[in-house]
């Protein structure tokens, strides 16, 4: 017997760019779910390795799954499309190197309809290269009933859009944005704006595969950070509105807290200082423009000033750090080779 309402249907939104390697796992712990009213939206977004056979294959053997194939417009688009394709009443995003438990569904649909909330935040286990980091894993449920309480606690909760589950009108009034590197945050920004009630579920049911995540992007190099800002100053430039004009700032502030969280994400502060006093520099540049998004500009600038502090070490720390990461990124090469997986 599944828990939740089996009235309630739940998409689930998988984008997949040669993922071959840990795709049959992704998809495998989905088909298997305990609650059955799901549909599975695949979306092969011009992958060139096997991963769109794969992705056939599932298709080919479960009703539940669909699966769709289209030029490479990276993950973002990708989740657009499969919105576009929906009929859910609740929406999930999954990557396609990770993977969820098999009660997931069933266990978030049940919060979600017992508290008639409008988005269920999930615990997670980060698999890193060196060791595994449960997040909200004691059990225990929070219920934010309104956006001003939301609001108090939107800084402490992570930018990811997976691990989590969306009432559907909720979900498909943001879109994602086409740019490679941070569109999870701007969409999670924007979904907590809108966000009317909220349940922090500290259950761990998602397994996201962070080393893998590390190998394959890496940290942002100040060339890439450059060029990145440069598309938001040119948007700012050609903005035809004082509005544009904001919306070009705010997104700029949403990159560098991207940008920041994922040197801060993987300790790497020491390593990646002038990535940091770019970013910091930056800041100062817009601050004088920063009133009509205070609250997310003042988050950034203190999450950048604080991992700037924390970089300022010793070159004994230093050299330490350096070496550390090179462990870790090392480790992460064995979990790939061997295809860790932790069971949830």
């Amino acid at each position: 017997m599944q828990n939740g309402n089996p009235e309630k249907r739940v998409s689930i939104i998988v984008p997949v760019f040669n993922a071959e390697r840990y795709l049959d796992k992704c998809l495998s712990s989905l088909v298997e779910q305990t609650y059955a009213n799901i549909e599975i939206i695949v979306i092969d977004d011009g992958s060139t390795d096997g991963s769109g056979g794969i992705c056939d294959r599932y298709a080919a053997e479960f009703s539940t799954v669909h699966c769709y194939h289209k030029d490479n417009q990276g993950a973002g688009l990708a989740r657009n499309f499969g919105m576009d394709r929906s009929t859910g009443d609740y929406i999930m995003y999954v990557d396609a190197d990770d993977y969820i438990a098999k009660r997931c569904v069933a266990e978030v649909v049940d919060i979600a309809e017992r508290y008639q909330t409008d988005l269920v935040d999930f615990g997670k286990v980060y698999m890193l290269s060196a060791k595994n980091i449960f997040e909200d894993s004691d059990k225990t449920i929070r219920h934010f009933r309104s956006s001003e309480e939301i609001s108090q606690i939107s800084g402490k909760i992570r930018k990811m859009i997976w691990g989590k589950l969306y009432q559907r009108e909720l979900a498909l009034g943001v879109r994602f944005t086409s740019r490679q590197r941070g569109e999870d945050a701007c969409y999670m920004a924007e979904i907590l704006e809108h966000c009317k009630s909220m349940v922090k579920y500290n259950h761990c049911l998602y397994a996201y595969r962070a080393y893998q995540e590390s190998l394959t992007r890496g940290k942002a190099s100040i060339r890439t950070i450059k060029r990145e800002l440069g598309r938001y100053q040119a948007a700012y430039d050609q903005a035809d509105s004082l509005e544009q004009q904001e919306e070009a700032l705010r997104q700029t502030v949403l990159y560098c807290q991207k940008t920041a969280e994922d040197i801060v994400y993987r300790g790497e502060e020491a390593v990646s200082r002038k990535q940091l006093l770019y970013l910091k520099d930056q800041m100062n540049k817009i601050g004088q423009y920063e009133n009509s998004f205070s609250e997310i500009f003042k988050k950034t600038d203190a999450l950048i000033s604080n991992a700037i502090e924390t970089s300022q070490v010793s070159w004994v720390n230093r050299t330490y750090k350096k070496l550390r990461n090179l462990y870790s990124r090392c480790m992460g090469r064995i979990k790939v080779w061997i295809n860790y997986e932790y069971k949830i």
